[in-house]
């Protein structure tokens, strides 16, 4: 719209210069056209003086009198036994004829000069569209053919500089798109495949099993009740990790939410620790708690206990037989922090920013530890996110690995 304006300015412009300029010029002939008149009006009183000397008071007293009715119809009357009503003699007339030719040239270029600049204005104006909308189909055509690289200018206020400011946002817009798109065809590429890897293990050890026992296995008591108990171990890790890849899909894509009420966050620990018990035990493992009661936090107790949970089984299947696992708690002014502290195999320093990562293994549990998945700290990691704390790892090999779990405190 402001463009509109602009152009409408500068034709009111160009018409109020034009009529300023006429106004102007006519004031100045008709000054001019004046002192014609009485130019004609003088040599007509110096030839009769010539001719007529006595007539001097005469002719005075009639120019003094001005315009008389009478004396107007006379000279009416006078002129027409000459025949000067309709065409005065060319000798007398020829300034005023003349300057009549003048005025009607100039008025002639002076229409035809606004003429030529409207038009001109019009055509720059048109150009200037149609430069824009050419540019625009361009740029279109190059979207359609997959490049965003074109970036349309928008110098000024006027409505094409902000349609062609919305073009760029659009064209970024689908370029983050596709590529998001792209991300996310690669990633579930590589998810199908990571999921394939996953489940061809244990399918294929329960495939084995059904075999010995159709073989004949099965009438072995013992061998049987051993390749049932394997079957049901395979079966359980499968479950185990397709639960934990619906949570992920889930929580990722906001279809479950987290609900998070203030409750003591001390309790959710002692909870979680004791469900694994029996596991500590197994392995003759020393856990150790430094934990401060009366925290109130919120948080969801199902939700951060489970991710709270997979932290502590990868801290008790990477700590060797008897070695120490300790978890305790720090608090400052503005944060709550929980720390979970093996004494296992830990981590190189170039595999640490991957662990968080779906299906990421790393050559530790890849050589060691057969059964791990790389689900577990993906989904803690989202899961403490949503609670809206944050998550560091800290690790040295053959030293242990220690996670830190830092929450903000919020009033109640």
């Amino acid at each position: 719209m402001k463009n509109y304006n602009k152009i409408i300015f500068k034709l009111i412009l160009t018409l109020t210069i034009f009529i300023l300029g006429s106004q102007l010029y006519l004031h100045c002939a008709f000054k001019k056209f004046n002192a014609e008149t009485i130019k004609i009006n003088i040599s007509t009183i110096g030839s009769i003086l010539e001719k007529s000397p006595e007539l001097e008071s005469t002719i005075m007293q009639s120019f003094s009198l001005g315009f008389n009715e009478d004396n107007y119809k006379r000279g009416i009357e006078f002129t027409k036994k000459y025949g000067y009503i309709d065409s005065l003699p060319i000798s007398s007339t020829s300034s005023l004829n003349n300057f009549y030719k003048t005025i009607k040239f100039n008025f002639f270029i002076l229409t035809l000069t606004l003429s030529i600049a409207i038009l001109l204005l019009l055509l720059n104006t048109f150009n200037k569209l149609h430069h824009s909308i050419k540019e625009f189909s361009l740029g279109t055509d190059k979207i359609m053919d997959g490049s965003f690289d074109l970036r349309l200018p928008y110098n000024d206020e006027s409505q094409l500089a902000m349609l062609a400011f919305n073009f760029n946002q659009m064209s970024k817009r689908l370029e983050l798109t596709l590529n998001s798109l792209k991300k996310e065809k690669n990633h579930l590429k590589d998810m199908i495949s990571n999921i394939s890897h996953q489940f061809k293990t244990p399918l294929s050890s329960l495939l084995a099993f059904n075999e010995l026992l159709l073989d004949g296995a099965m009438d072995d008591k013992e061998i049987c009740l051993e390749f049932l108990n394997r079957s049901n171990v395979q079966l359980k890790r499968m479950e185990w990790l397709i639960q934990s890849l619906l949570k992920i899909s889930r929580l990722e894509a906001e279809v479950i939410h987290i609900n998070k009420n203030f409750e003591d966050i001390y309790f959710t620990l002692i909870g979680t620790v004791n469900s694994f018990k029996m596991k500590f035990i197994e392995k003759n493992q020393v856990i150790k708690l430094d934990l401060i009661p009366n925290m109130s936090l919120p948080h969801d107790k199902e939700w951060l206990g489970e991710a709270i949970g997979n932290i502590v089984n990868n801290a008790i299947e990477y700590t060797p037989n008897g070695k120490e696992i300790s978890i305790f708690m720090e608090e400052t002014e503005t944060l709550v922090r929980i720390v979970i502290k093996d004494s296992g195999v830990g981590i190189s320093e170039d595999e640490l920013p991957l662990i968080f990562d779906k299906f990421f293994r790393g050559a530790s549990s890849r050589n060691s530890f057969k059964n791990s998945s790389g689900i577990g700290l993906a989904l803690s990691k989202l899961v403490i996110e949503k609670h809206g704390a944050f998550i560091q790892v800290d690790s040295n090999l053959n030293e242990g690995t220690s996670f830190t779990l830092t929450f903000p405190k919020v009033a109640l």
